[in-house]
């Protein structure tokens, strides 16, 4: 009767495990999904060029630039970006560095 019911308590506590462990797995899974697809948009420093986006979209906005301009801020990432995208970005100014 012992044995019976600790290997019941094992069972539920490894049936606990197991799914955690797929759930984690899945998170996993999805965000090399979303990586791969970033990188297929072309963006492969995603800390650099995100802040150029993000600084880029800042500037937009707080100098009224077009419903345009700003749309294309937002889809930037499937964009192909020279290592340089500061620099050379279309929307730069020239306070950007």
């Amino acid at each position: 009767m012992r044995s019976r019911i600790q290997r019941e308590r094992a069972a539920v506590g490894l049936n606990l495990v197991k799914n955690e462990y797929q759930k984690i797995r899945k998170e996993l899974r999805d965000m090399e999904d979303e990586i791969k697809a970033l990188r297929g948009k072309g963006v492969h420093e995603y800390e650099g060029q995100s802040m150029v986006v993000s600084e880029q979209y800042a500037t937009a906005i707080a100098e009224g630039r077009s419903d345009k301009t700003i749309k294309q801020l937002k889809s930037a990432p499937s964009t192909r970006w020279p290592s340089t995208a500061a620099a050379t970005w279309p929307f730069a100014t020239s306070s950007t560095s």
